[in-house]
């Protein structure tokens, strides 16, 4: 599961890094949901999953981000088919600051094309390496 886990998040990092949609996409279970302290969506078919992460790469381009860090990354096997993941980011602007520092907590799924995300809730603090499992995954460079 952990090597399953690392390749899945390592997608997801450079989808995200090239501001690819497919890519994205591909990683998540849709319909899914997205919890962060300023809102809670229920994206429910591809429409408003690719609206909401429209607006998610707009604010990557507009603020020049160029890097997406894991400071820590760790993971909980539920069951066979269950999985939680939580990872710490840094996303770093085109001046090397810190634009934005959080946590998300993932809740995958086992799909039969693999382990895909159902659920995500951020978290404005960084909360540390909080799940038994540590996982390395493979930075990307926007």
């Amino acid at each position: 599961m952990q090597t399953e886990l690392a390749v899945l998040f390592s997608q997801y990092i450079k989808a995200f890094a090239q501001c690819s949609m497919a890519g994205v996409k591909s990683c998540y279970q849709i319909p899914c949901v997205m919890s962060t302290p300023e809102k809670l969506l229920l994206l429910n078919n591809e429409k408003s999953f690719e609206q909401e992460f429209e607006q998610i790469f707009s604010m990557v381009r507009s603020a020049k981000l160029t890097a997406f860090k894991v400071s820590a990354a760790s993971f909980e096997e539920i069951n066979e088919n269950t999985a939680l993941v939580a990872i710490d980011w840094e996303f770093i602007d085109s001046t090397n600051n810190v634009f934005a520092q959080f946590t998300a907590i993932y809740h995958l799924t086992n799909s039969p094309s693999g382990f895909k995300i159902f659920n995500v809730i951020s978290h404005d603090v960084p909360q540390g390496n909080s799940l038994n499992n540590p996982l390395k995954i493979t930075m990307e460079q926007a």
